[in-house]
């Protein structure tokens, strides 16, 4: 073999070595002794060259093969093993160590207990939950989801990582993990790919991994998101929603659900985690404000509308007549909630027989909604669209976007821009005011 001095093997200087008529090597300036060896066929590995006293001549160890082990892989690797053998371990033993690598699914359970378990004091217990119950769906299998379970009888081989070990995990694996799981919800696609990337983040940091990131996406390569935030009801309809709000609350079984929503449409809320667990003592009618301990924005206090604050005062009425389902006696533990649930101790049957609903305030109303969109003719959307409704109405009501921001506890504008989506009929309003006329 042919010797060369030492050079920083960059990524694009090793792409760059061709093949001769006889293999050859390079030694890397940056790590003493690592070096990269261009076989005939054109294939790179990376060699550990190392002076053995007991034997009184150099060994080569091999790391492993260029691109799997990328140059910063092979460094790392060469120093952890170096550093080893200055502790008296032999660079093979270090070596075949490394090989003893987790499975993905070891990872992602050990990262899992790490980042997202329950008693987190650092995230939200509502991005706690929806991080587990994602990654138990998609990376486990865990899941009684139909939908999902068909997408996992079809594509088995495609989302079956966690058997995998991490060197065998590519960034084609986790393309074709993140095209399957689109079927099903392209935004928890996303969200998926995220976690992934934070879990070999992770491998990196406790030397698990040495290899570059098999889950960094640029953005163009994942699915779009901002036409999410498109998924609202135009400004003309909005007070019917409101009516219809107020014509199903007439029922009974409906009054606390239809409550619930209306106030969600009027302050943007985010229903389930802002508004259907609203707590008596959040609330600030003579301020306008709505209180929360830990908003997802990073915002401590909501402004609320005059439309909202008149709601939110009749719902306090009704509690202090005494009237139910809004109100409950002290000692009922529903007694604190604006909007409880009416169900709350009843018994229902469950797969696992029958047992009494636990939850003293509503949280789903979906079949509601349903039924009210089909019975009043609006569009099929889900229930977020409200929040987002809110938004293009208030921005078509000439309210400004720094406004709107506090309203909707965005701790960046740039999400308010989102959101606040332009509708047709606003932009048909705003050019009936413009005027070339002189003046």
């Amino acid at each position: 073999m042919n010797t060369r001095p030492r050079v920083n093997l960059y990524k694009t200087y090793v792409d760059n070595l061709k093949p001769k008529n006889k293999p050859y090597f390079v030694c890397d300036s940056e790590v003493v002794g690592l070096r990269a060896v261009v076989q005939v066929t054109g294939i790179i590995t990376w060699y550990l060259q190392r002076y053995n006293k007991a034997k009184k001549y150099s060994q080569r160890y091999k790391i492993g093969n260029y691109p799997e082990c990328s140059v910063a892989a092979a460094r790392q690797i060469a120093k952890q093993v170096k550093a080893k053998a200055v502790q008296g371990q032999d660079p093979a033993v270090t070596l075949k160590d490394t090989e003893k690598e987790k499975t993905f699914g070891e990872l992602m359970s050990e990262f899992v207990k790490k980042k997202y378990n329950r008693y987190s004091t650092t995230k939200a217990k509502s991005t706690t939950y929806s991080a587990r119950v994602s990654i138990d769906a998609w990376i486990y299998g865990k899941t009684d989801d139909p939908k999902i379970l068909k997408i996992w009888k079809h594509n088995k081989e495609t989302l079956n990582i966690k058997r995998l070990g991490l060197s065998k995990i590519t960034h084609e694996t986790i393309v074709d993990f993140h095209q399957a799981m689109s079927q099903k919800t392209e935004y928890n696609a996303n969200r998926l790919v995220g976690y992934i990337r934070e879990a070999f983040n992770y491998a990196k940091v406790k030397q698990y991994f040495f290899k570059d990131n098999p889950a960094s996406f640029e953005k163009k390569d994942l699915n779009t998101e901002i036409k999410d935030h498109y998924d609202y009801f135009k400004p003309s309809l909005v007070p019917d929603i409101v009516a219809a709000f107020d014509k199903e609350g007439k029922q009974y079984r409906n009054k606390v659900a239809c409550a619930g929503l209306k106030a969600a449409l009027l302050c943007g809320g985010r229903y389930q985690t802002e508004v259907f667990n609203l707590t008596v003592n959040q609330i600030d009618l003579e301020n306008k404000t709505i209180s929360y301990k830990n908003s997802k924005g990073g915002q401590d206090v909501r402004p609320i509308n005059d439309d909202m604050v008149k709601h939110l005062q009749w719902v306090i009425d009704q509690r202090t007549a005494g009237k139910k389902p809004f109100y409950y006696p002290p000692e009922d533990m529903r007694h604190r909630y604006l909007f409880p649930n009416y169900k709350f101790g009843s018994n229902i049957r469950t797969k696992r027989g029958i047992k009494p609903i636990k939850l003293k305030h509503i949280k789903c109303c979906k079949n509601l909604w349903k039924e009210i969109c089909r019975k009043y003719k609006f569009e099929k959307r889900d229930l977020k669209s409200l929040r987002h409704t809110f938004a293009v109405y208030m921005i078509h009501l000439g309210v400004s976007i720094r406004a709107l921001q506090k309203m909707m506890l965005h701790k960046s504008i740039e999400t308010t821009e989102i959101y606040a989506a332009i509708a047709p009929e606003t932009v048909t309003k705003e050019m009936k005011k413009v005027s070339f006329k002189a003046a």
